[in-house]
Parts: structure tokens; C-alpha cells; sequence
């Protein structure tokens, strides 16, 4: 039976997650992401959180570039450079889009660099969350919550509890943020 720490962790650990794909969503990122599988590595470009691989795949690495079609011009070219030799090196393949990226001069960004980007910014927000709960300042966020709450009643809808609305409503404004960052 898992313990129920460990069951905190796992779930704060989703919500990071989700925190980190809103930031994505937000800056409008498209993956290049290096898959592996029965078949050797593939190299596929995906939205912001579609680069699950498929069951037998794993994700060996990500990059992470601003426009889809700079994303897809890097993907074809680094495919080209890799040798029938090669597709069974995910290193490789890693070096192949960092070439092509430079040498077509399109930005590319590491998932860990983007990922330590978002929680910068996550951090930042869930602090603010935090200061506004200690210092009695969620009243007008409370209201929200009860207004959506009487509106969603009135339509019949099923009523999300609030430590799921407020998770929502926190990923909303980590992509806000991201938007926003997106153009500075």
C-alpha cells in the first residue's frame, strides 16, 4: 500500500507538471522531441504538451522552439543529416538538431532550460497565492470561485471542487504570465 507521503509527492509533482505545460502553452513552444522505440529513434515536432511518446516509446530529449514552422524546418533537416547508421543513437539525434537549428539560425531552447524558466515563474505566483492567503487578500478570488459556483449550479453543471478550480485558476495565470513573457 503506498504511503500517504508518497502519494503527496506524486500529486504535487503532476501539478508541477501541469504548472510547467500551462507555462509552455502560454509562450506558444513547439517540442522537437527525440522519441525511441522497437523501430530506432524518430525525431517529431509536437504542441507545447504532445510529445508523449506512445506505448514501447520513450522520450529521450526535448528542445523547445518559439514557431511551428521553424520547429518542423530544423526536424526535417536534422532527420536528413542522421545516417541509416545513426538511428539508433538518441546522442545523435540530439546533435543532428543542435547543427541543423545553428546553421538554418533558428533559436532552440533545452527542456531544462525552459522547465527551470516556468518554475521561476511558478514560484513566483504560487508566493503571491500564498502572500494574498496570509495577509486575508482572497476575498475577490473566493468570490470567483462562489460565482462560478452558483452560475455552474444554476446551468445544471457538475461543480468542480475548489482545490481543483484553484489549480485552474493558478495554471490561467502561469500562462498569462507566459503570454506576456512571450512578447518582451
Amino acid at each position: 500500500m503506498p504511503r500517504p507521503d508518497h502519494i503527496s509527492l506524486e500529486k504535487r509533482k503532476d501539478a508541477r507538471e501541469s504548472l510547467i505545460a500551462a507555462y509552455r502553452q502560454g509562450l506558444g513552444l513547439v517540442a522537437i522531441a527525440i522519441i525511441g522505440g522497437s523501430d530506432g529513434i524518430r525525431i517529431a515536432v509536437a504542441q507545447w504538451d504532445a510529445t508523449a511518446p506512445a506505448a514501447g516509446e520513450n522520450l529521450h530529449a526535448r528542445y523547445w522552439c518559439r514557431r511551428a514552422a521553424d520547429a518542423e524546418r530544423v526536424a526535417v533537416a536534422a532527420r536528413r543529416r542522421m545516417s541509416d547508421t545513426d538511428r539508433g543513437a538518441a546522442a545523435s539525434a540530439c546533435e543532428s538538431i543542435q547543427r541543423a537549428a545553428k546553421r538554418l539560425n533558428v533559436s532552440i531552447f533545452a527542456d531544462t532550460m525552459v522547465e527551470t524558466d516556468a518554475l521561476t515563474v511558478i514560484d513566483r505566483i504560487e508566493h503571491e497565492i500564498e502572500r494574498l492567503r496570509s495577509s486575508g487578500g482572497m476575498r475577490p478570488i473566493n468570490k470567483s470561485y462562489q460565482a462560478y459556483r452558483l452560475e455552474a449550479t444554476v446551468r445544471g453543471e457538475r461543480v468542480v471542487p475548489y482545490a481543483q478550480w484553484m489549480r485552474q485558476y493558478t495554471e490561467n495565470l502561469v500562462r498569462a504570465a507566459a503570454a506576456t513573457l512571450k512578447y518582451l
